[in-house]
């Protein structure tokens, strides 16, 4: 009888490593790209406080588009002074599941922002999205949580003013969302 139940615990083990190995590793294979010739983007929302309508110096996007997921969310950089800055952003994504919850660094990266430069990043899979950006001295934590990504179309904003200092928005369309979008 003891090998009996070792051998189901044994074959009881294996089976949760295999299913958890699965979940565990399907975060940290989000792909990331990022394009610096990227155009206008007619999709989304500027935030108000971010007032140039020159195209962004690059588009970083994450995630992949997948029919039936609801709208990805903009995360917009903008330098409005007349320095050039550079930009450390770190982007991280929080999952849970009846196991837990559990962080994935999907991005540490620095980017040049030329004056009146912006960098826009598109998140376009559902979660829980922490951004931390380091700019002219200045550290910006900003999340994005799950809710955001539904049928309306939203977008949060990072801008460094002119003096130096830095301010965070965000807009958001007010649409109902019909089930079938969720």
């Amino acid at each position: 009888m003891p090998s009996t139940r070792r051998a189901l615990l044994s074959a009881l083990g294996t089976a949760l490593s295999v299913s958890l190995a699965g979940c565990s590793g399907s975060l940290r294979s989000t792909t990331v790209d990022t394009d610096t010739s990227p155009g206008r983007i007619e999709r989304g929302l500027r935030p108000p406080n971010v007032k140039t309508q020159s195209p962004p110096n690059a588009l970083v996007t994450v995630g992949r588009e997948r029919s039936g997921d609801p709208r990805p969310h903009l995360l917009w950089f903008w330098n409005e002074s007349s320095d050039r800055r550079r930009l450390a952003l770190g982007l991280s994504r929080t999952s849970s599941s009846p196991l837990g919850s559990s962080t994935d660094r999907l991005l540490r990266r620095t980017y040049p922002l030329a004056p009146g430069g912006l960098l826009a990043v598109e998140l376009r899979r559902p979660g829980r999205y922490k951004a931390v950006a380091r700019i002219a001295g200045v550290k910006e934590t900003t999340k994005v949580p799950r809710s955001r990504f539904d049928c309306n179309d939203s977008s949060t904003s990072v801008v460094v003013r002119a003096d130096g200092t830095v301010e965070t928005g965000g807009i958001r369309t007010s649409m109902k969302c019909s089930d079938d979008t969720l």
